[in-house]
């Protein structure tokens, strides 16, 4: 297949550098890039080349991208592609946790092009599983998470250079916003590639431009249309609601610069996100009036979400069901902007009769329907009933020929309907609670197509009806399943509506019986709560609009009434339940051809997702309800690859609401990816990358110094080392502990986190996790179980981002309160080191610093022993110390430094101990005396005086004595 120029360039880029960062505009292609790149490389047997950085929906869009690449690449022939092993889908092997060690060996062995999720990957290159030297190169997707903190990816990227300098790395990234971030900008994701080449391709690149000119054949078509007086009247006291509710957290800090236009545009997580990265600073000031209002400014801004996608209907209940459940502080309800904002969204149904009418029907009914139709719904409506009348004779005939030829490729019914035994990627592919993101249930559900039932009948068989495939681009966040969507195209929105009002109230009924109903659930999850419980306020709330509803569905039922596709609102309701033809069977009749509807999610957070479902169905016709810029770019991409081989123009139809929130947002996106380009220029021209990083075995022969390597074997000398617990890969302290000189050893640890020496064992609590452990009980059992086994138990509290640092005004920053009764927290602090007196708290500010601690903690310690940490378990040991003698223990170490037994690698049991220290005369002094004096406690009870007072002294021998031997009472005389 032939590149365009600009993916030409990027490949030249790409080629002529070992390491390379290359920022492309969202849209333009990252897949292809490198899938251009990874088929044009040679892989022998045992050569590996790794792919990092992708969400389990993105490996499964990379997978089904490169089968359809290869497929178009073999002209469609899936037998050539089954029994060709030079073609990319080949060589790809998914490896996550349904993998084991002994078949990921036997894949490494191989080789290939391995996506591996990266603590799997990381372990086995510290494990020495995966020998780095095979690695021929890495590629890093999503390139900018290195500039937040991908600790896992920096630590392999890290580990590659340190180990195979020769191997090449390629990062990639369509981000540039967040690798604008920080002062050095994209020099931190350099740093950590290992390169200065930084490539930049904006949409506005000359490169692009003259690439994307073949698609200037596309007739793209936008279509803003007017929403209704009460829509624009709900949205302007959502956002007055949102801009008082900010204003006064703005309180808090009059320096605060942020732009509240700006809010608007976010999301409601990512409004969520700032609103707590703003008061994180300010916790000491948040009130909890603060803390409510921050999270109903949330709630105002899922409103305005809801207020686009949902019908009239479903938006004045849940706006009710809001109210009445008093998900939102009281406080809001009394505002006036909220009485407009509710009369507003009741007008949008009915309004209530004055009374002032003498006619029965009033008397009757004292409110009237007047139902408002969404406006997109009638535009789409209207989109699709004029299917194929622009369309020429020339046009109809070069379809049926389409038709004839299938012209079209569908991956799902030409490559993944081959027989179980003809494999063309392999895939390990179950569930792994990995840092990966998985998407909602809905983004799983596979693209529908909507048929008319009239091809099934004998009116039309002899006629040849061209095929006309439209693609209809829904947002990610849509409420309306795929079944509501085939409603509205088959039924009409004015028929919808309707049946979104029966459906309510039907709704109703059933939720004022069980705690919640379907339509409650669904939308819920925009507010981040789950649906509450019943309460009294709810259900006459929900009681009285249930009698609202059914005198309005009463009082306007009209079974002649007919709906016209261009009524905006809706004053009778026609009883029937389904009409009896749908208006696909009239675009049949009247325009002569056959639409095919194919209704996708836009999947923009999915890089491949939307290409894979335009490729695979050719659309002629593509509609968004809600555009996105990545979406109009892969389809201008679209259109500049296979635009030449089509000879009917692709057509594109915008669909939005003039003056919205998501068209202001839309329009914000352009603008502020501008400017990101033109911040991230300036960058490259000033940028500068060290080169001269220290190399591991530099750092390493820096920590060599130490008097305590001088007796040790060569082989031992000049490394330490730390056994890390598999799961503690998530935080950033490996890395560091790496970056120190350290080598990192995994393991799945039992007991503790860290194992610095044979004595000193860490276990890792953020200050949150500190303080739930107290609670529960958990902390008290690890450290018991810690101390048993090593001497020196240690809890290093880590507070990370919540660093107690002081500003220039002598106040505590970055700190998030604590939730709990700060005493409890003391008074438990208190009883654990009572009953573990040897525990050792050590309190660092960031990973960094406790990377420092660690090493200070290991200075003059032996290094720990693999053997022994492996074994060591809560359940029963392989090497059982109270059963061998200590020159036993000794032969099953390595030779090093003698090491002191203390209570809990001794003779004695642990629990025995325990109860011992409890007893009168007993203590932390003696206690060493008593368990290698005696074999066991009943000797202890059976001991006479004078024996205890030569062990234990005269106070402390008397005193234990007496307690075990003297009746309570002679003891109290």
């Amino acid at each position: 297949m032939q590149l365009l120029p600009f993916q030409q360039s990027i490949q030249n880029d790409i080629r002529n550098n070992k390491s390379c960062l290359i920022v492309l505009s969202k849209g333009l292609g990252t897949f292809h890039v490198i899938y251009n790149y990874l088929s044009t490389l040679e892989i022998s047997t045992g050569n590996i080349i790794i792919i990092l950085n992708l969400s389990l929906p993105e490996i499964e869009s990379f997978k089904l991208f490169a089968l359809s690449m290869d497929y178009r690449q073999d002209r469609g022939n899936p037998t050539e592609m089954i029994d060709n092993n030079t073609i990319l889908s080949k060589k790809l092997i998914i490896i996550n946790s349904g993998v084991n060690l002994s078949r990921r060996k036997e894949f490494y062995h191989r080789g290939g092009i391995f996506i591996v999720t990266s603590r799997i990957l990381l372990t086995d290159l510290l494990s020495e599983r995966l020998e780095i030297s095979s690695i021929k190169g890495m590629v890093v997707f999503n390139a900018e998470s290195l500039n937040i903190r991908n600790w896992n990816d920096a630590f392999i990227l890290q580990l590659y250079k340190s180990k195979h300098p020769n191997g090449f790395i390629k990062g990639i990234s369509q981000r540039p916003e967040i690798l604008n971030q920080g002062y050095f900008g994209p020099g931190v994701a350099m740093r950590y590639l290992g390169t200065v080449d930084l490539f930049l391709y904006p949409r506005t690149h000359i490169s692009v431009n003259d690439s994307l000119k073949y698609s200037r054949g596309i007739k793209v078509i936008e279509k803003a249309v007017r929403a209704t007086e009460n829509f624009y009247e709900i949205q302007k006291c959502i956002q007055i609601l949102i801009e008082k509710g900010l204003h006064e957290i703005f309180k808090l800090d009059p320096n605060i610069e942020l732009n509240l236009c700006e809010l608007l545009y976010y999301s409601p997580k990512k409004l969520k996100n700032k609103i707590e990265s703003i008061t994180q600073d300010l916790w000491c000031k948040m009130t909890f009036r603060l803390h409510q209002i921050a999270k109903d400014i949330v709630s105002m801004r899922s409103l305005l979400d809801l207020l686009y996608l949902l019908d009239a209907v479903e938006f004045f209940f849940y706006l009710e069901y809001l109210r009445s459940s008093k998900l939102i502080d009281p406080s809001w309800i009394l505002t006036t902007e909220f009485e407009s904002l509710y009369k507003a969204s009741r007008s949008r149904i009915f309004k209530v009769n004055n009374g002032k009418g003498k006619s029965n029907d009033q008397l009757e009914c004292p409110f009237s329907l007047c139902l408002e139709v969404n406006p997109i719904h009638i535009q789409l409506f209207d989109v699709i009933l004029n299917l194929g009348k622009e369309l020429t004779k020339e046009e109809i005939s070069i379809l049926i020929q389409e038709n004839g030829s299938s012209n079209y490729i569908s991956i799902g019914k030409n490559i993944n309907d081959q027989t179980p035994n003809q494999v063309i990627c392999e895939e390990f592919d179950e569930n792994e609670n990995d840092d990966d993101k998985s998407g909602d249930s809905r983004r799983n559900e596979q693209n529908v197509e909507i048929y008319s039932k009239l091809l099934n009948c004998n009116i039309i068989q002899t006629k040849q009806l061209p095929e006309y495939r439209v693609l209809l681009v829904v947002p990610d966040d849509l409420c309306f399943n795929i079944i509501e969507i085939e409603q509205l195209l088959l039924n009409g929105p004015q028929y919808f509506s309707t049946m979104k009002l029966t459906e309510i109230l039907q709704n109703i009924e059933t939720g004022l019986s069980p705690p919640q109903s379907n339509i409650i659930s669904k939308a819920m999850p925009f507010f981040g709560i789950p649906a509450c419980s019943d309460s009294s306020q709810k259900s006459n709330s929900l009681h009285q609009l249930r009698l609202i509803f059914s005198k309005l569905i009463k009082c306007s039922s009209d079974n002649q009434h007919t709906y016209s596709f261009k009524d905006t609102v809706i004053h009778s309701i026609n009883s029937k339940s389904i009409p009896e033809r749908n208006y696909l069977d009239e675009i049949i009749e009247n325009n002569g051809i056959n639409p095919k509807i194919i209704i996708s999610y836009s999947n923009a957070n999915i890089q491949g997702k939307f290409w894979n479902a335009i490729s695979s169905y050719s659309p002629h016709l593509i509609v968004m309800l809600d555009p996105e810029i990545s979406i109009i770019r892969e389809i201008e991409l679209y259109a500049a690859i296979f635009g030449e081989k089509s000879k009917i123009a692709l057509k594109v139809i915008l669909l939005t609401i003039q003056n919205s929130i998501r068209h202001e947002r839309f329009l914000d996106t352009i603008k502020n990816e501008e400017i990101s380009w033109e911040s991230l220029e300036r960058h490259k021209k000033t940028l500068v990358v060290p080169l001269s990083d220290f190399t591991e075995n530099e750092i390493l022969s820096k920590l060599s110094f130490s008097s305590i390597n001088q007796d040790k074997p060569e082989h031992e000398n000049g490394f330490q080392r730390v056994i890390v617990d598999i799961r503690e890969f998530r935080s950033p302290l490996p890395y560091q502990l790496f970056c120190k000189g350290i080598k990192v050893i995994p393991m799945t640890l039992e007991i503790g986190d860290y194992v610095i020496s044979r004595d000193v064992c860490i276990e890792r609590k953020s200050l949150q996790d500190l303080i739930n452990s107290l609670n529960n009980g958990r902390l008290f059992t690890q450290l018991q179980w810690i101390s048993r086994h090593y001497s020196v138990p240690v809890i290093l509290i880590e507070l990370n981002q919540l660093t107690e640092q002081l500003n220039h005004h002598g106040k505590q920053h970055n700190f998030t309160p604590i939730k709990s009764n700060s005493l409890d927290i003391y008074t438990k602090l208190i009883l654990l080191v009572r009953h573990i007196p040897n525990i050792k708290f050590v309190w660092s500010s960031n990973s960094s610093f406790s990377s420092l601690i660690i090493l200070r903690l290991k200075n003059n310690r032996e290094q720990p022993n693999l053997q022994i940490a492996s074994t060591i378990n809560t359940g029963i040991l392989d090497i059982n110390y109270n059963d061998i003698t200590v020159d036993e223990y000794k032969k099953t170490v390595k030779k090093g430094k003698k090491r002191k037994f203390t209570s809990d690698t001794s003779k004695s049991s642990y629990y025995a101990t325990t109860f011992l220290m409890h007893l009168p005369g007993i203590n932390s002094k003696n206690i060493k005396v008593i368990t290698s004096k005696f074999c066991s406690i009943k000797e202890i009870f059976n001991a006479s005086l004078e024996t205890l007072t030569y062990h234990l002294g005269a106070s402390n021998g008397t005193s234990l004595f007496r307690t075990l031997h003297e009746d309570c009472s002679e003891i109290y005389v």
